[in-house]
């Protein structure tokens, strides 16, 4: 389980979780009050965990960061520091990781929406099309396919089940019940 207090990285600090404000505060040496804090959007902080993601010198003038990849392909890094003042914009190729599953193994998704807005409130279906992408087959007879919706940046969390149709075809309930930026995820 993490800690409600934990050191900063690179810092002579530490972040603490306050449950009863709904806050994590940031605490630099020396002071008696909070230099700053990140507010938690209405949820209450429980424990605080740092990931410590900076650069850092492997060997002279050689520097190096470690960071995970959702999936192979080429990503356009964009490499920004303040002091000295560097951007550098780089392309990057990511292989496949051997020892995860195949990635092409995932379906492809077509929505079938004519309008992407939605009336605040008002309930509607989200239908959708299963494709193996290798050979182009519809995917049927799948029981276990959520479709998960939330309100940017992390509100009004939803995952319900789709129900199958026709061959291939699935449609789940959904309501936005607030106005707002959407995310639907079909899983």
């Amino acid at each position: 389980m993490a800690d409600i207090i934990v050191e900063a990285p690179g810092e002579a600090a530490v972040m603490v979780a306050s449950s009863a404000d709904a806050t994590v505060y940031f605490y630099m040496e020396g002071m008696n009050a909070p230099m700053g804090n990140f507010r938690n959007y209405g949820h209450r902080p429980l424990a605080v965990d740092v990931v410590d993601r900076a650069l850092r010198e492997s060997s002279p003038g050689v520097y190096t960061a470690t960071a995970r990849l959702p999936e192979a392909g080429t990503y356009e890094v964009a490499f920004l520091m303040e002091s000295p003042q560097i951007l550098h914009c780089f392309s990057l190729a990511a292989q496949p990781n051997p020892d995860l599953p195949d990635s092409r193994k995932r379906l492809a998704v077509e929505y079938l929406v004519d309008d992407k807005g939605a009336t605040a409130g008002e309930s509607f279906a989200l239908k959708f099309r299963l494709t193996d992408p290798r050979t182009g087959q519809l995917k049927s007879g799948l029981r276990d396919v959520r479709v998960l919706s939330y309100r940017a940046p992390a509100f009004d969390r939803r995952v319900v089940l789709a129900k199958e149709v026709r061959d291939g075809l699935y449609e789940a309930p959904l309501q936005m019940r607030r106005p707002g930026a959407y995310f639907v995820f079909v899983s």
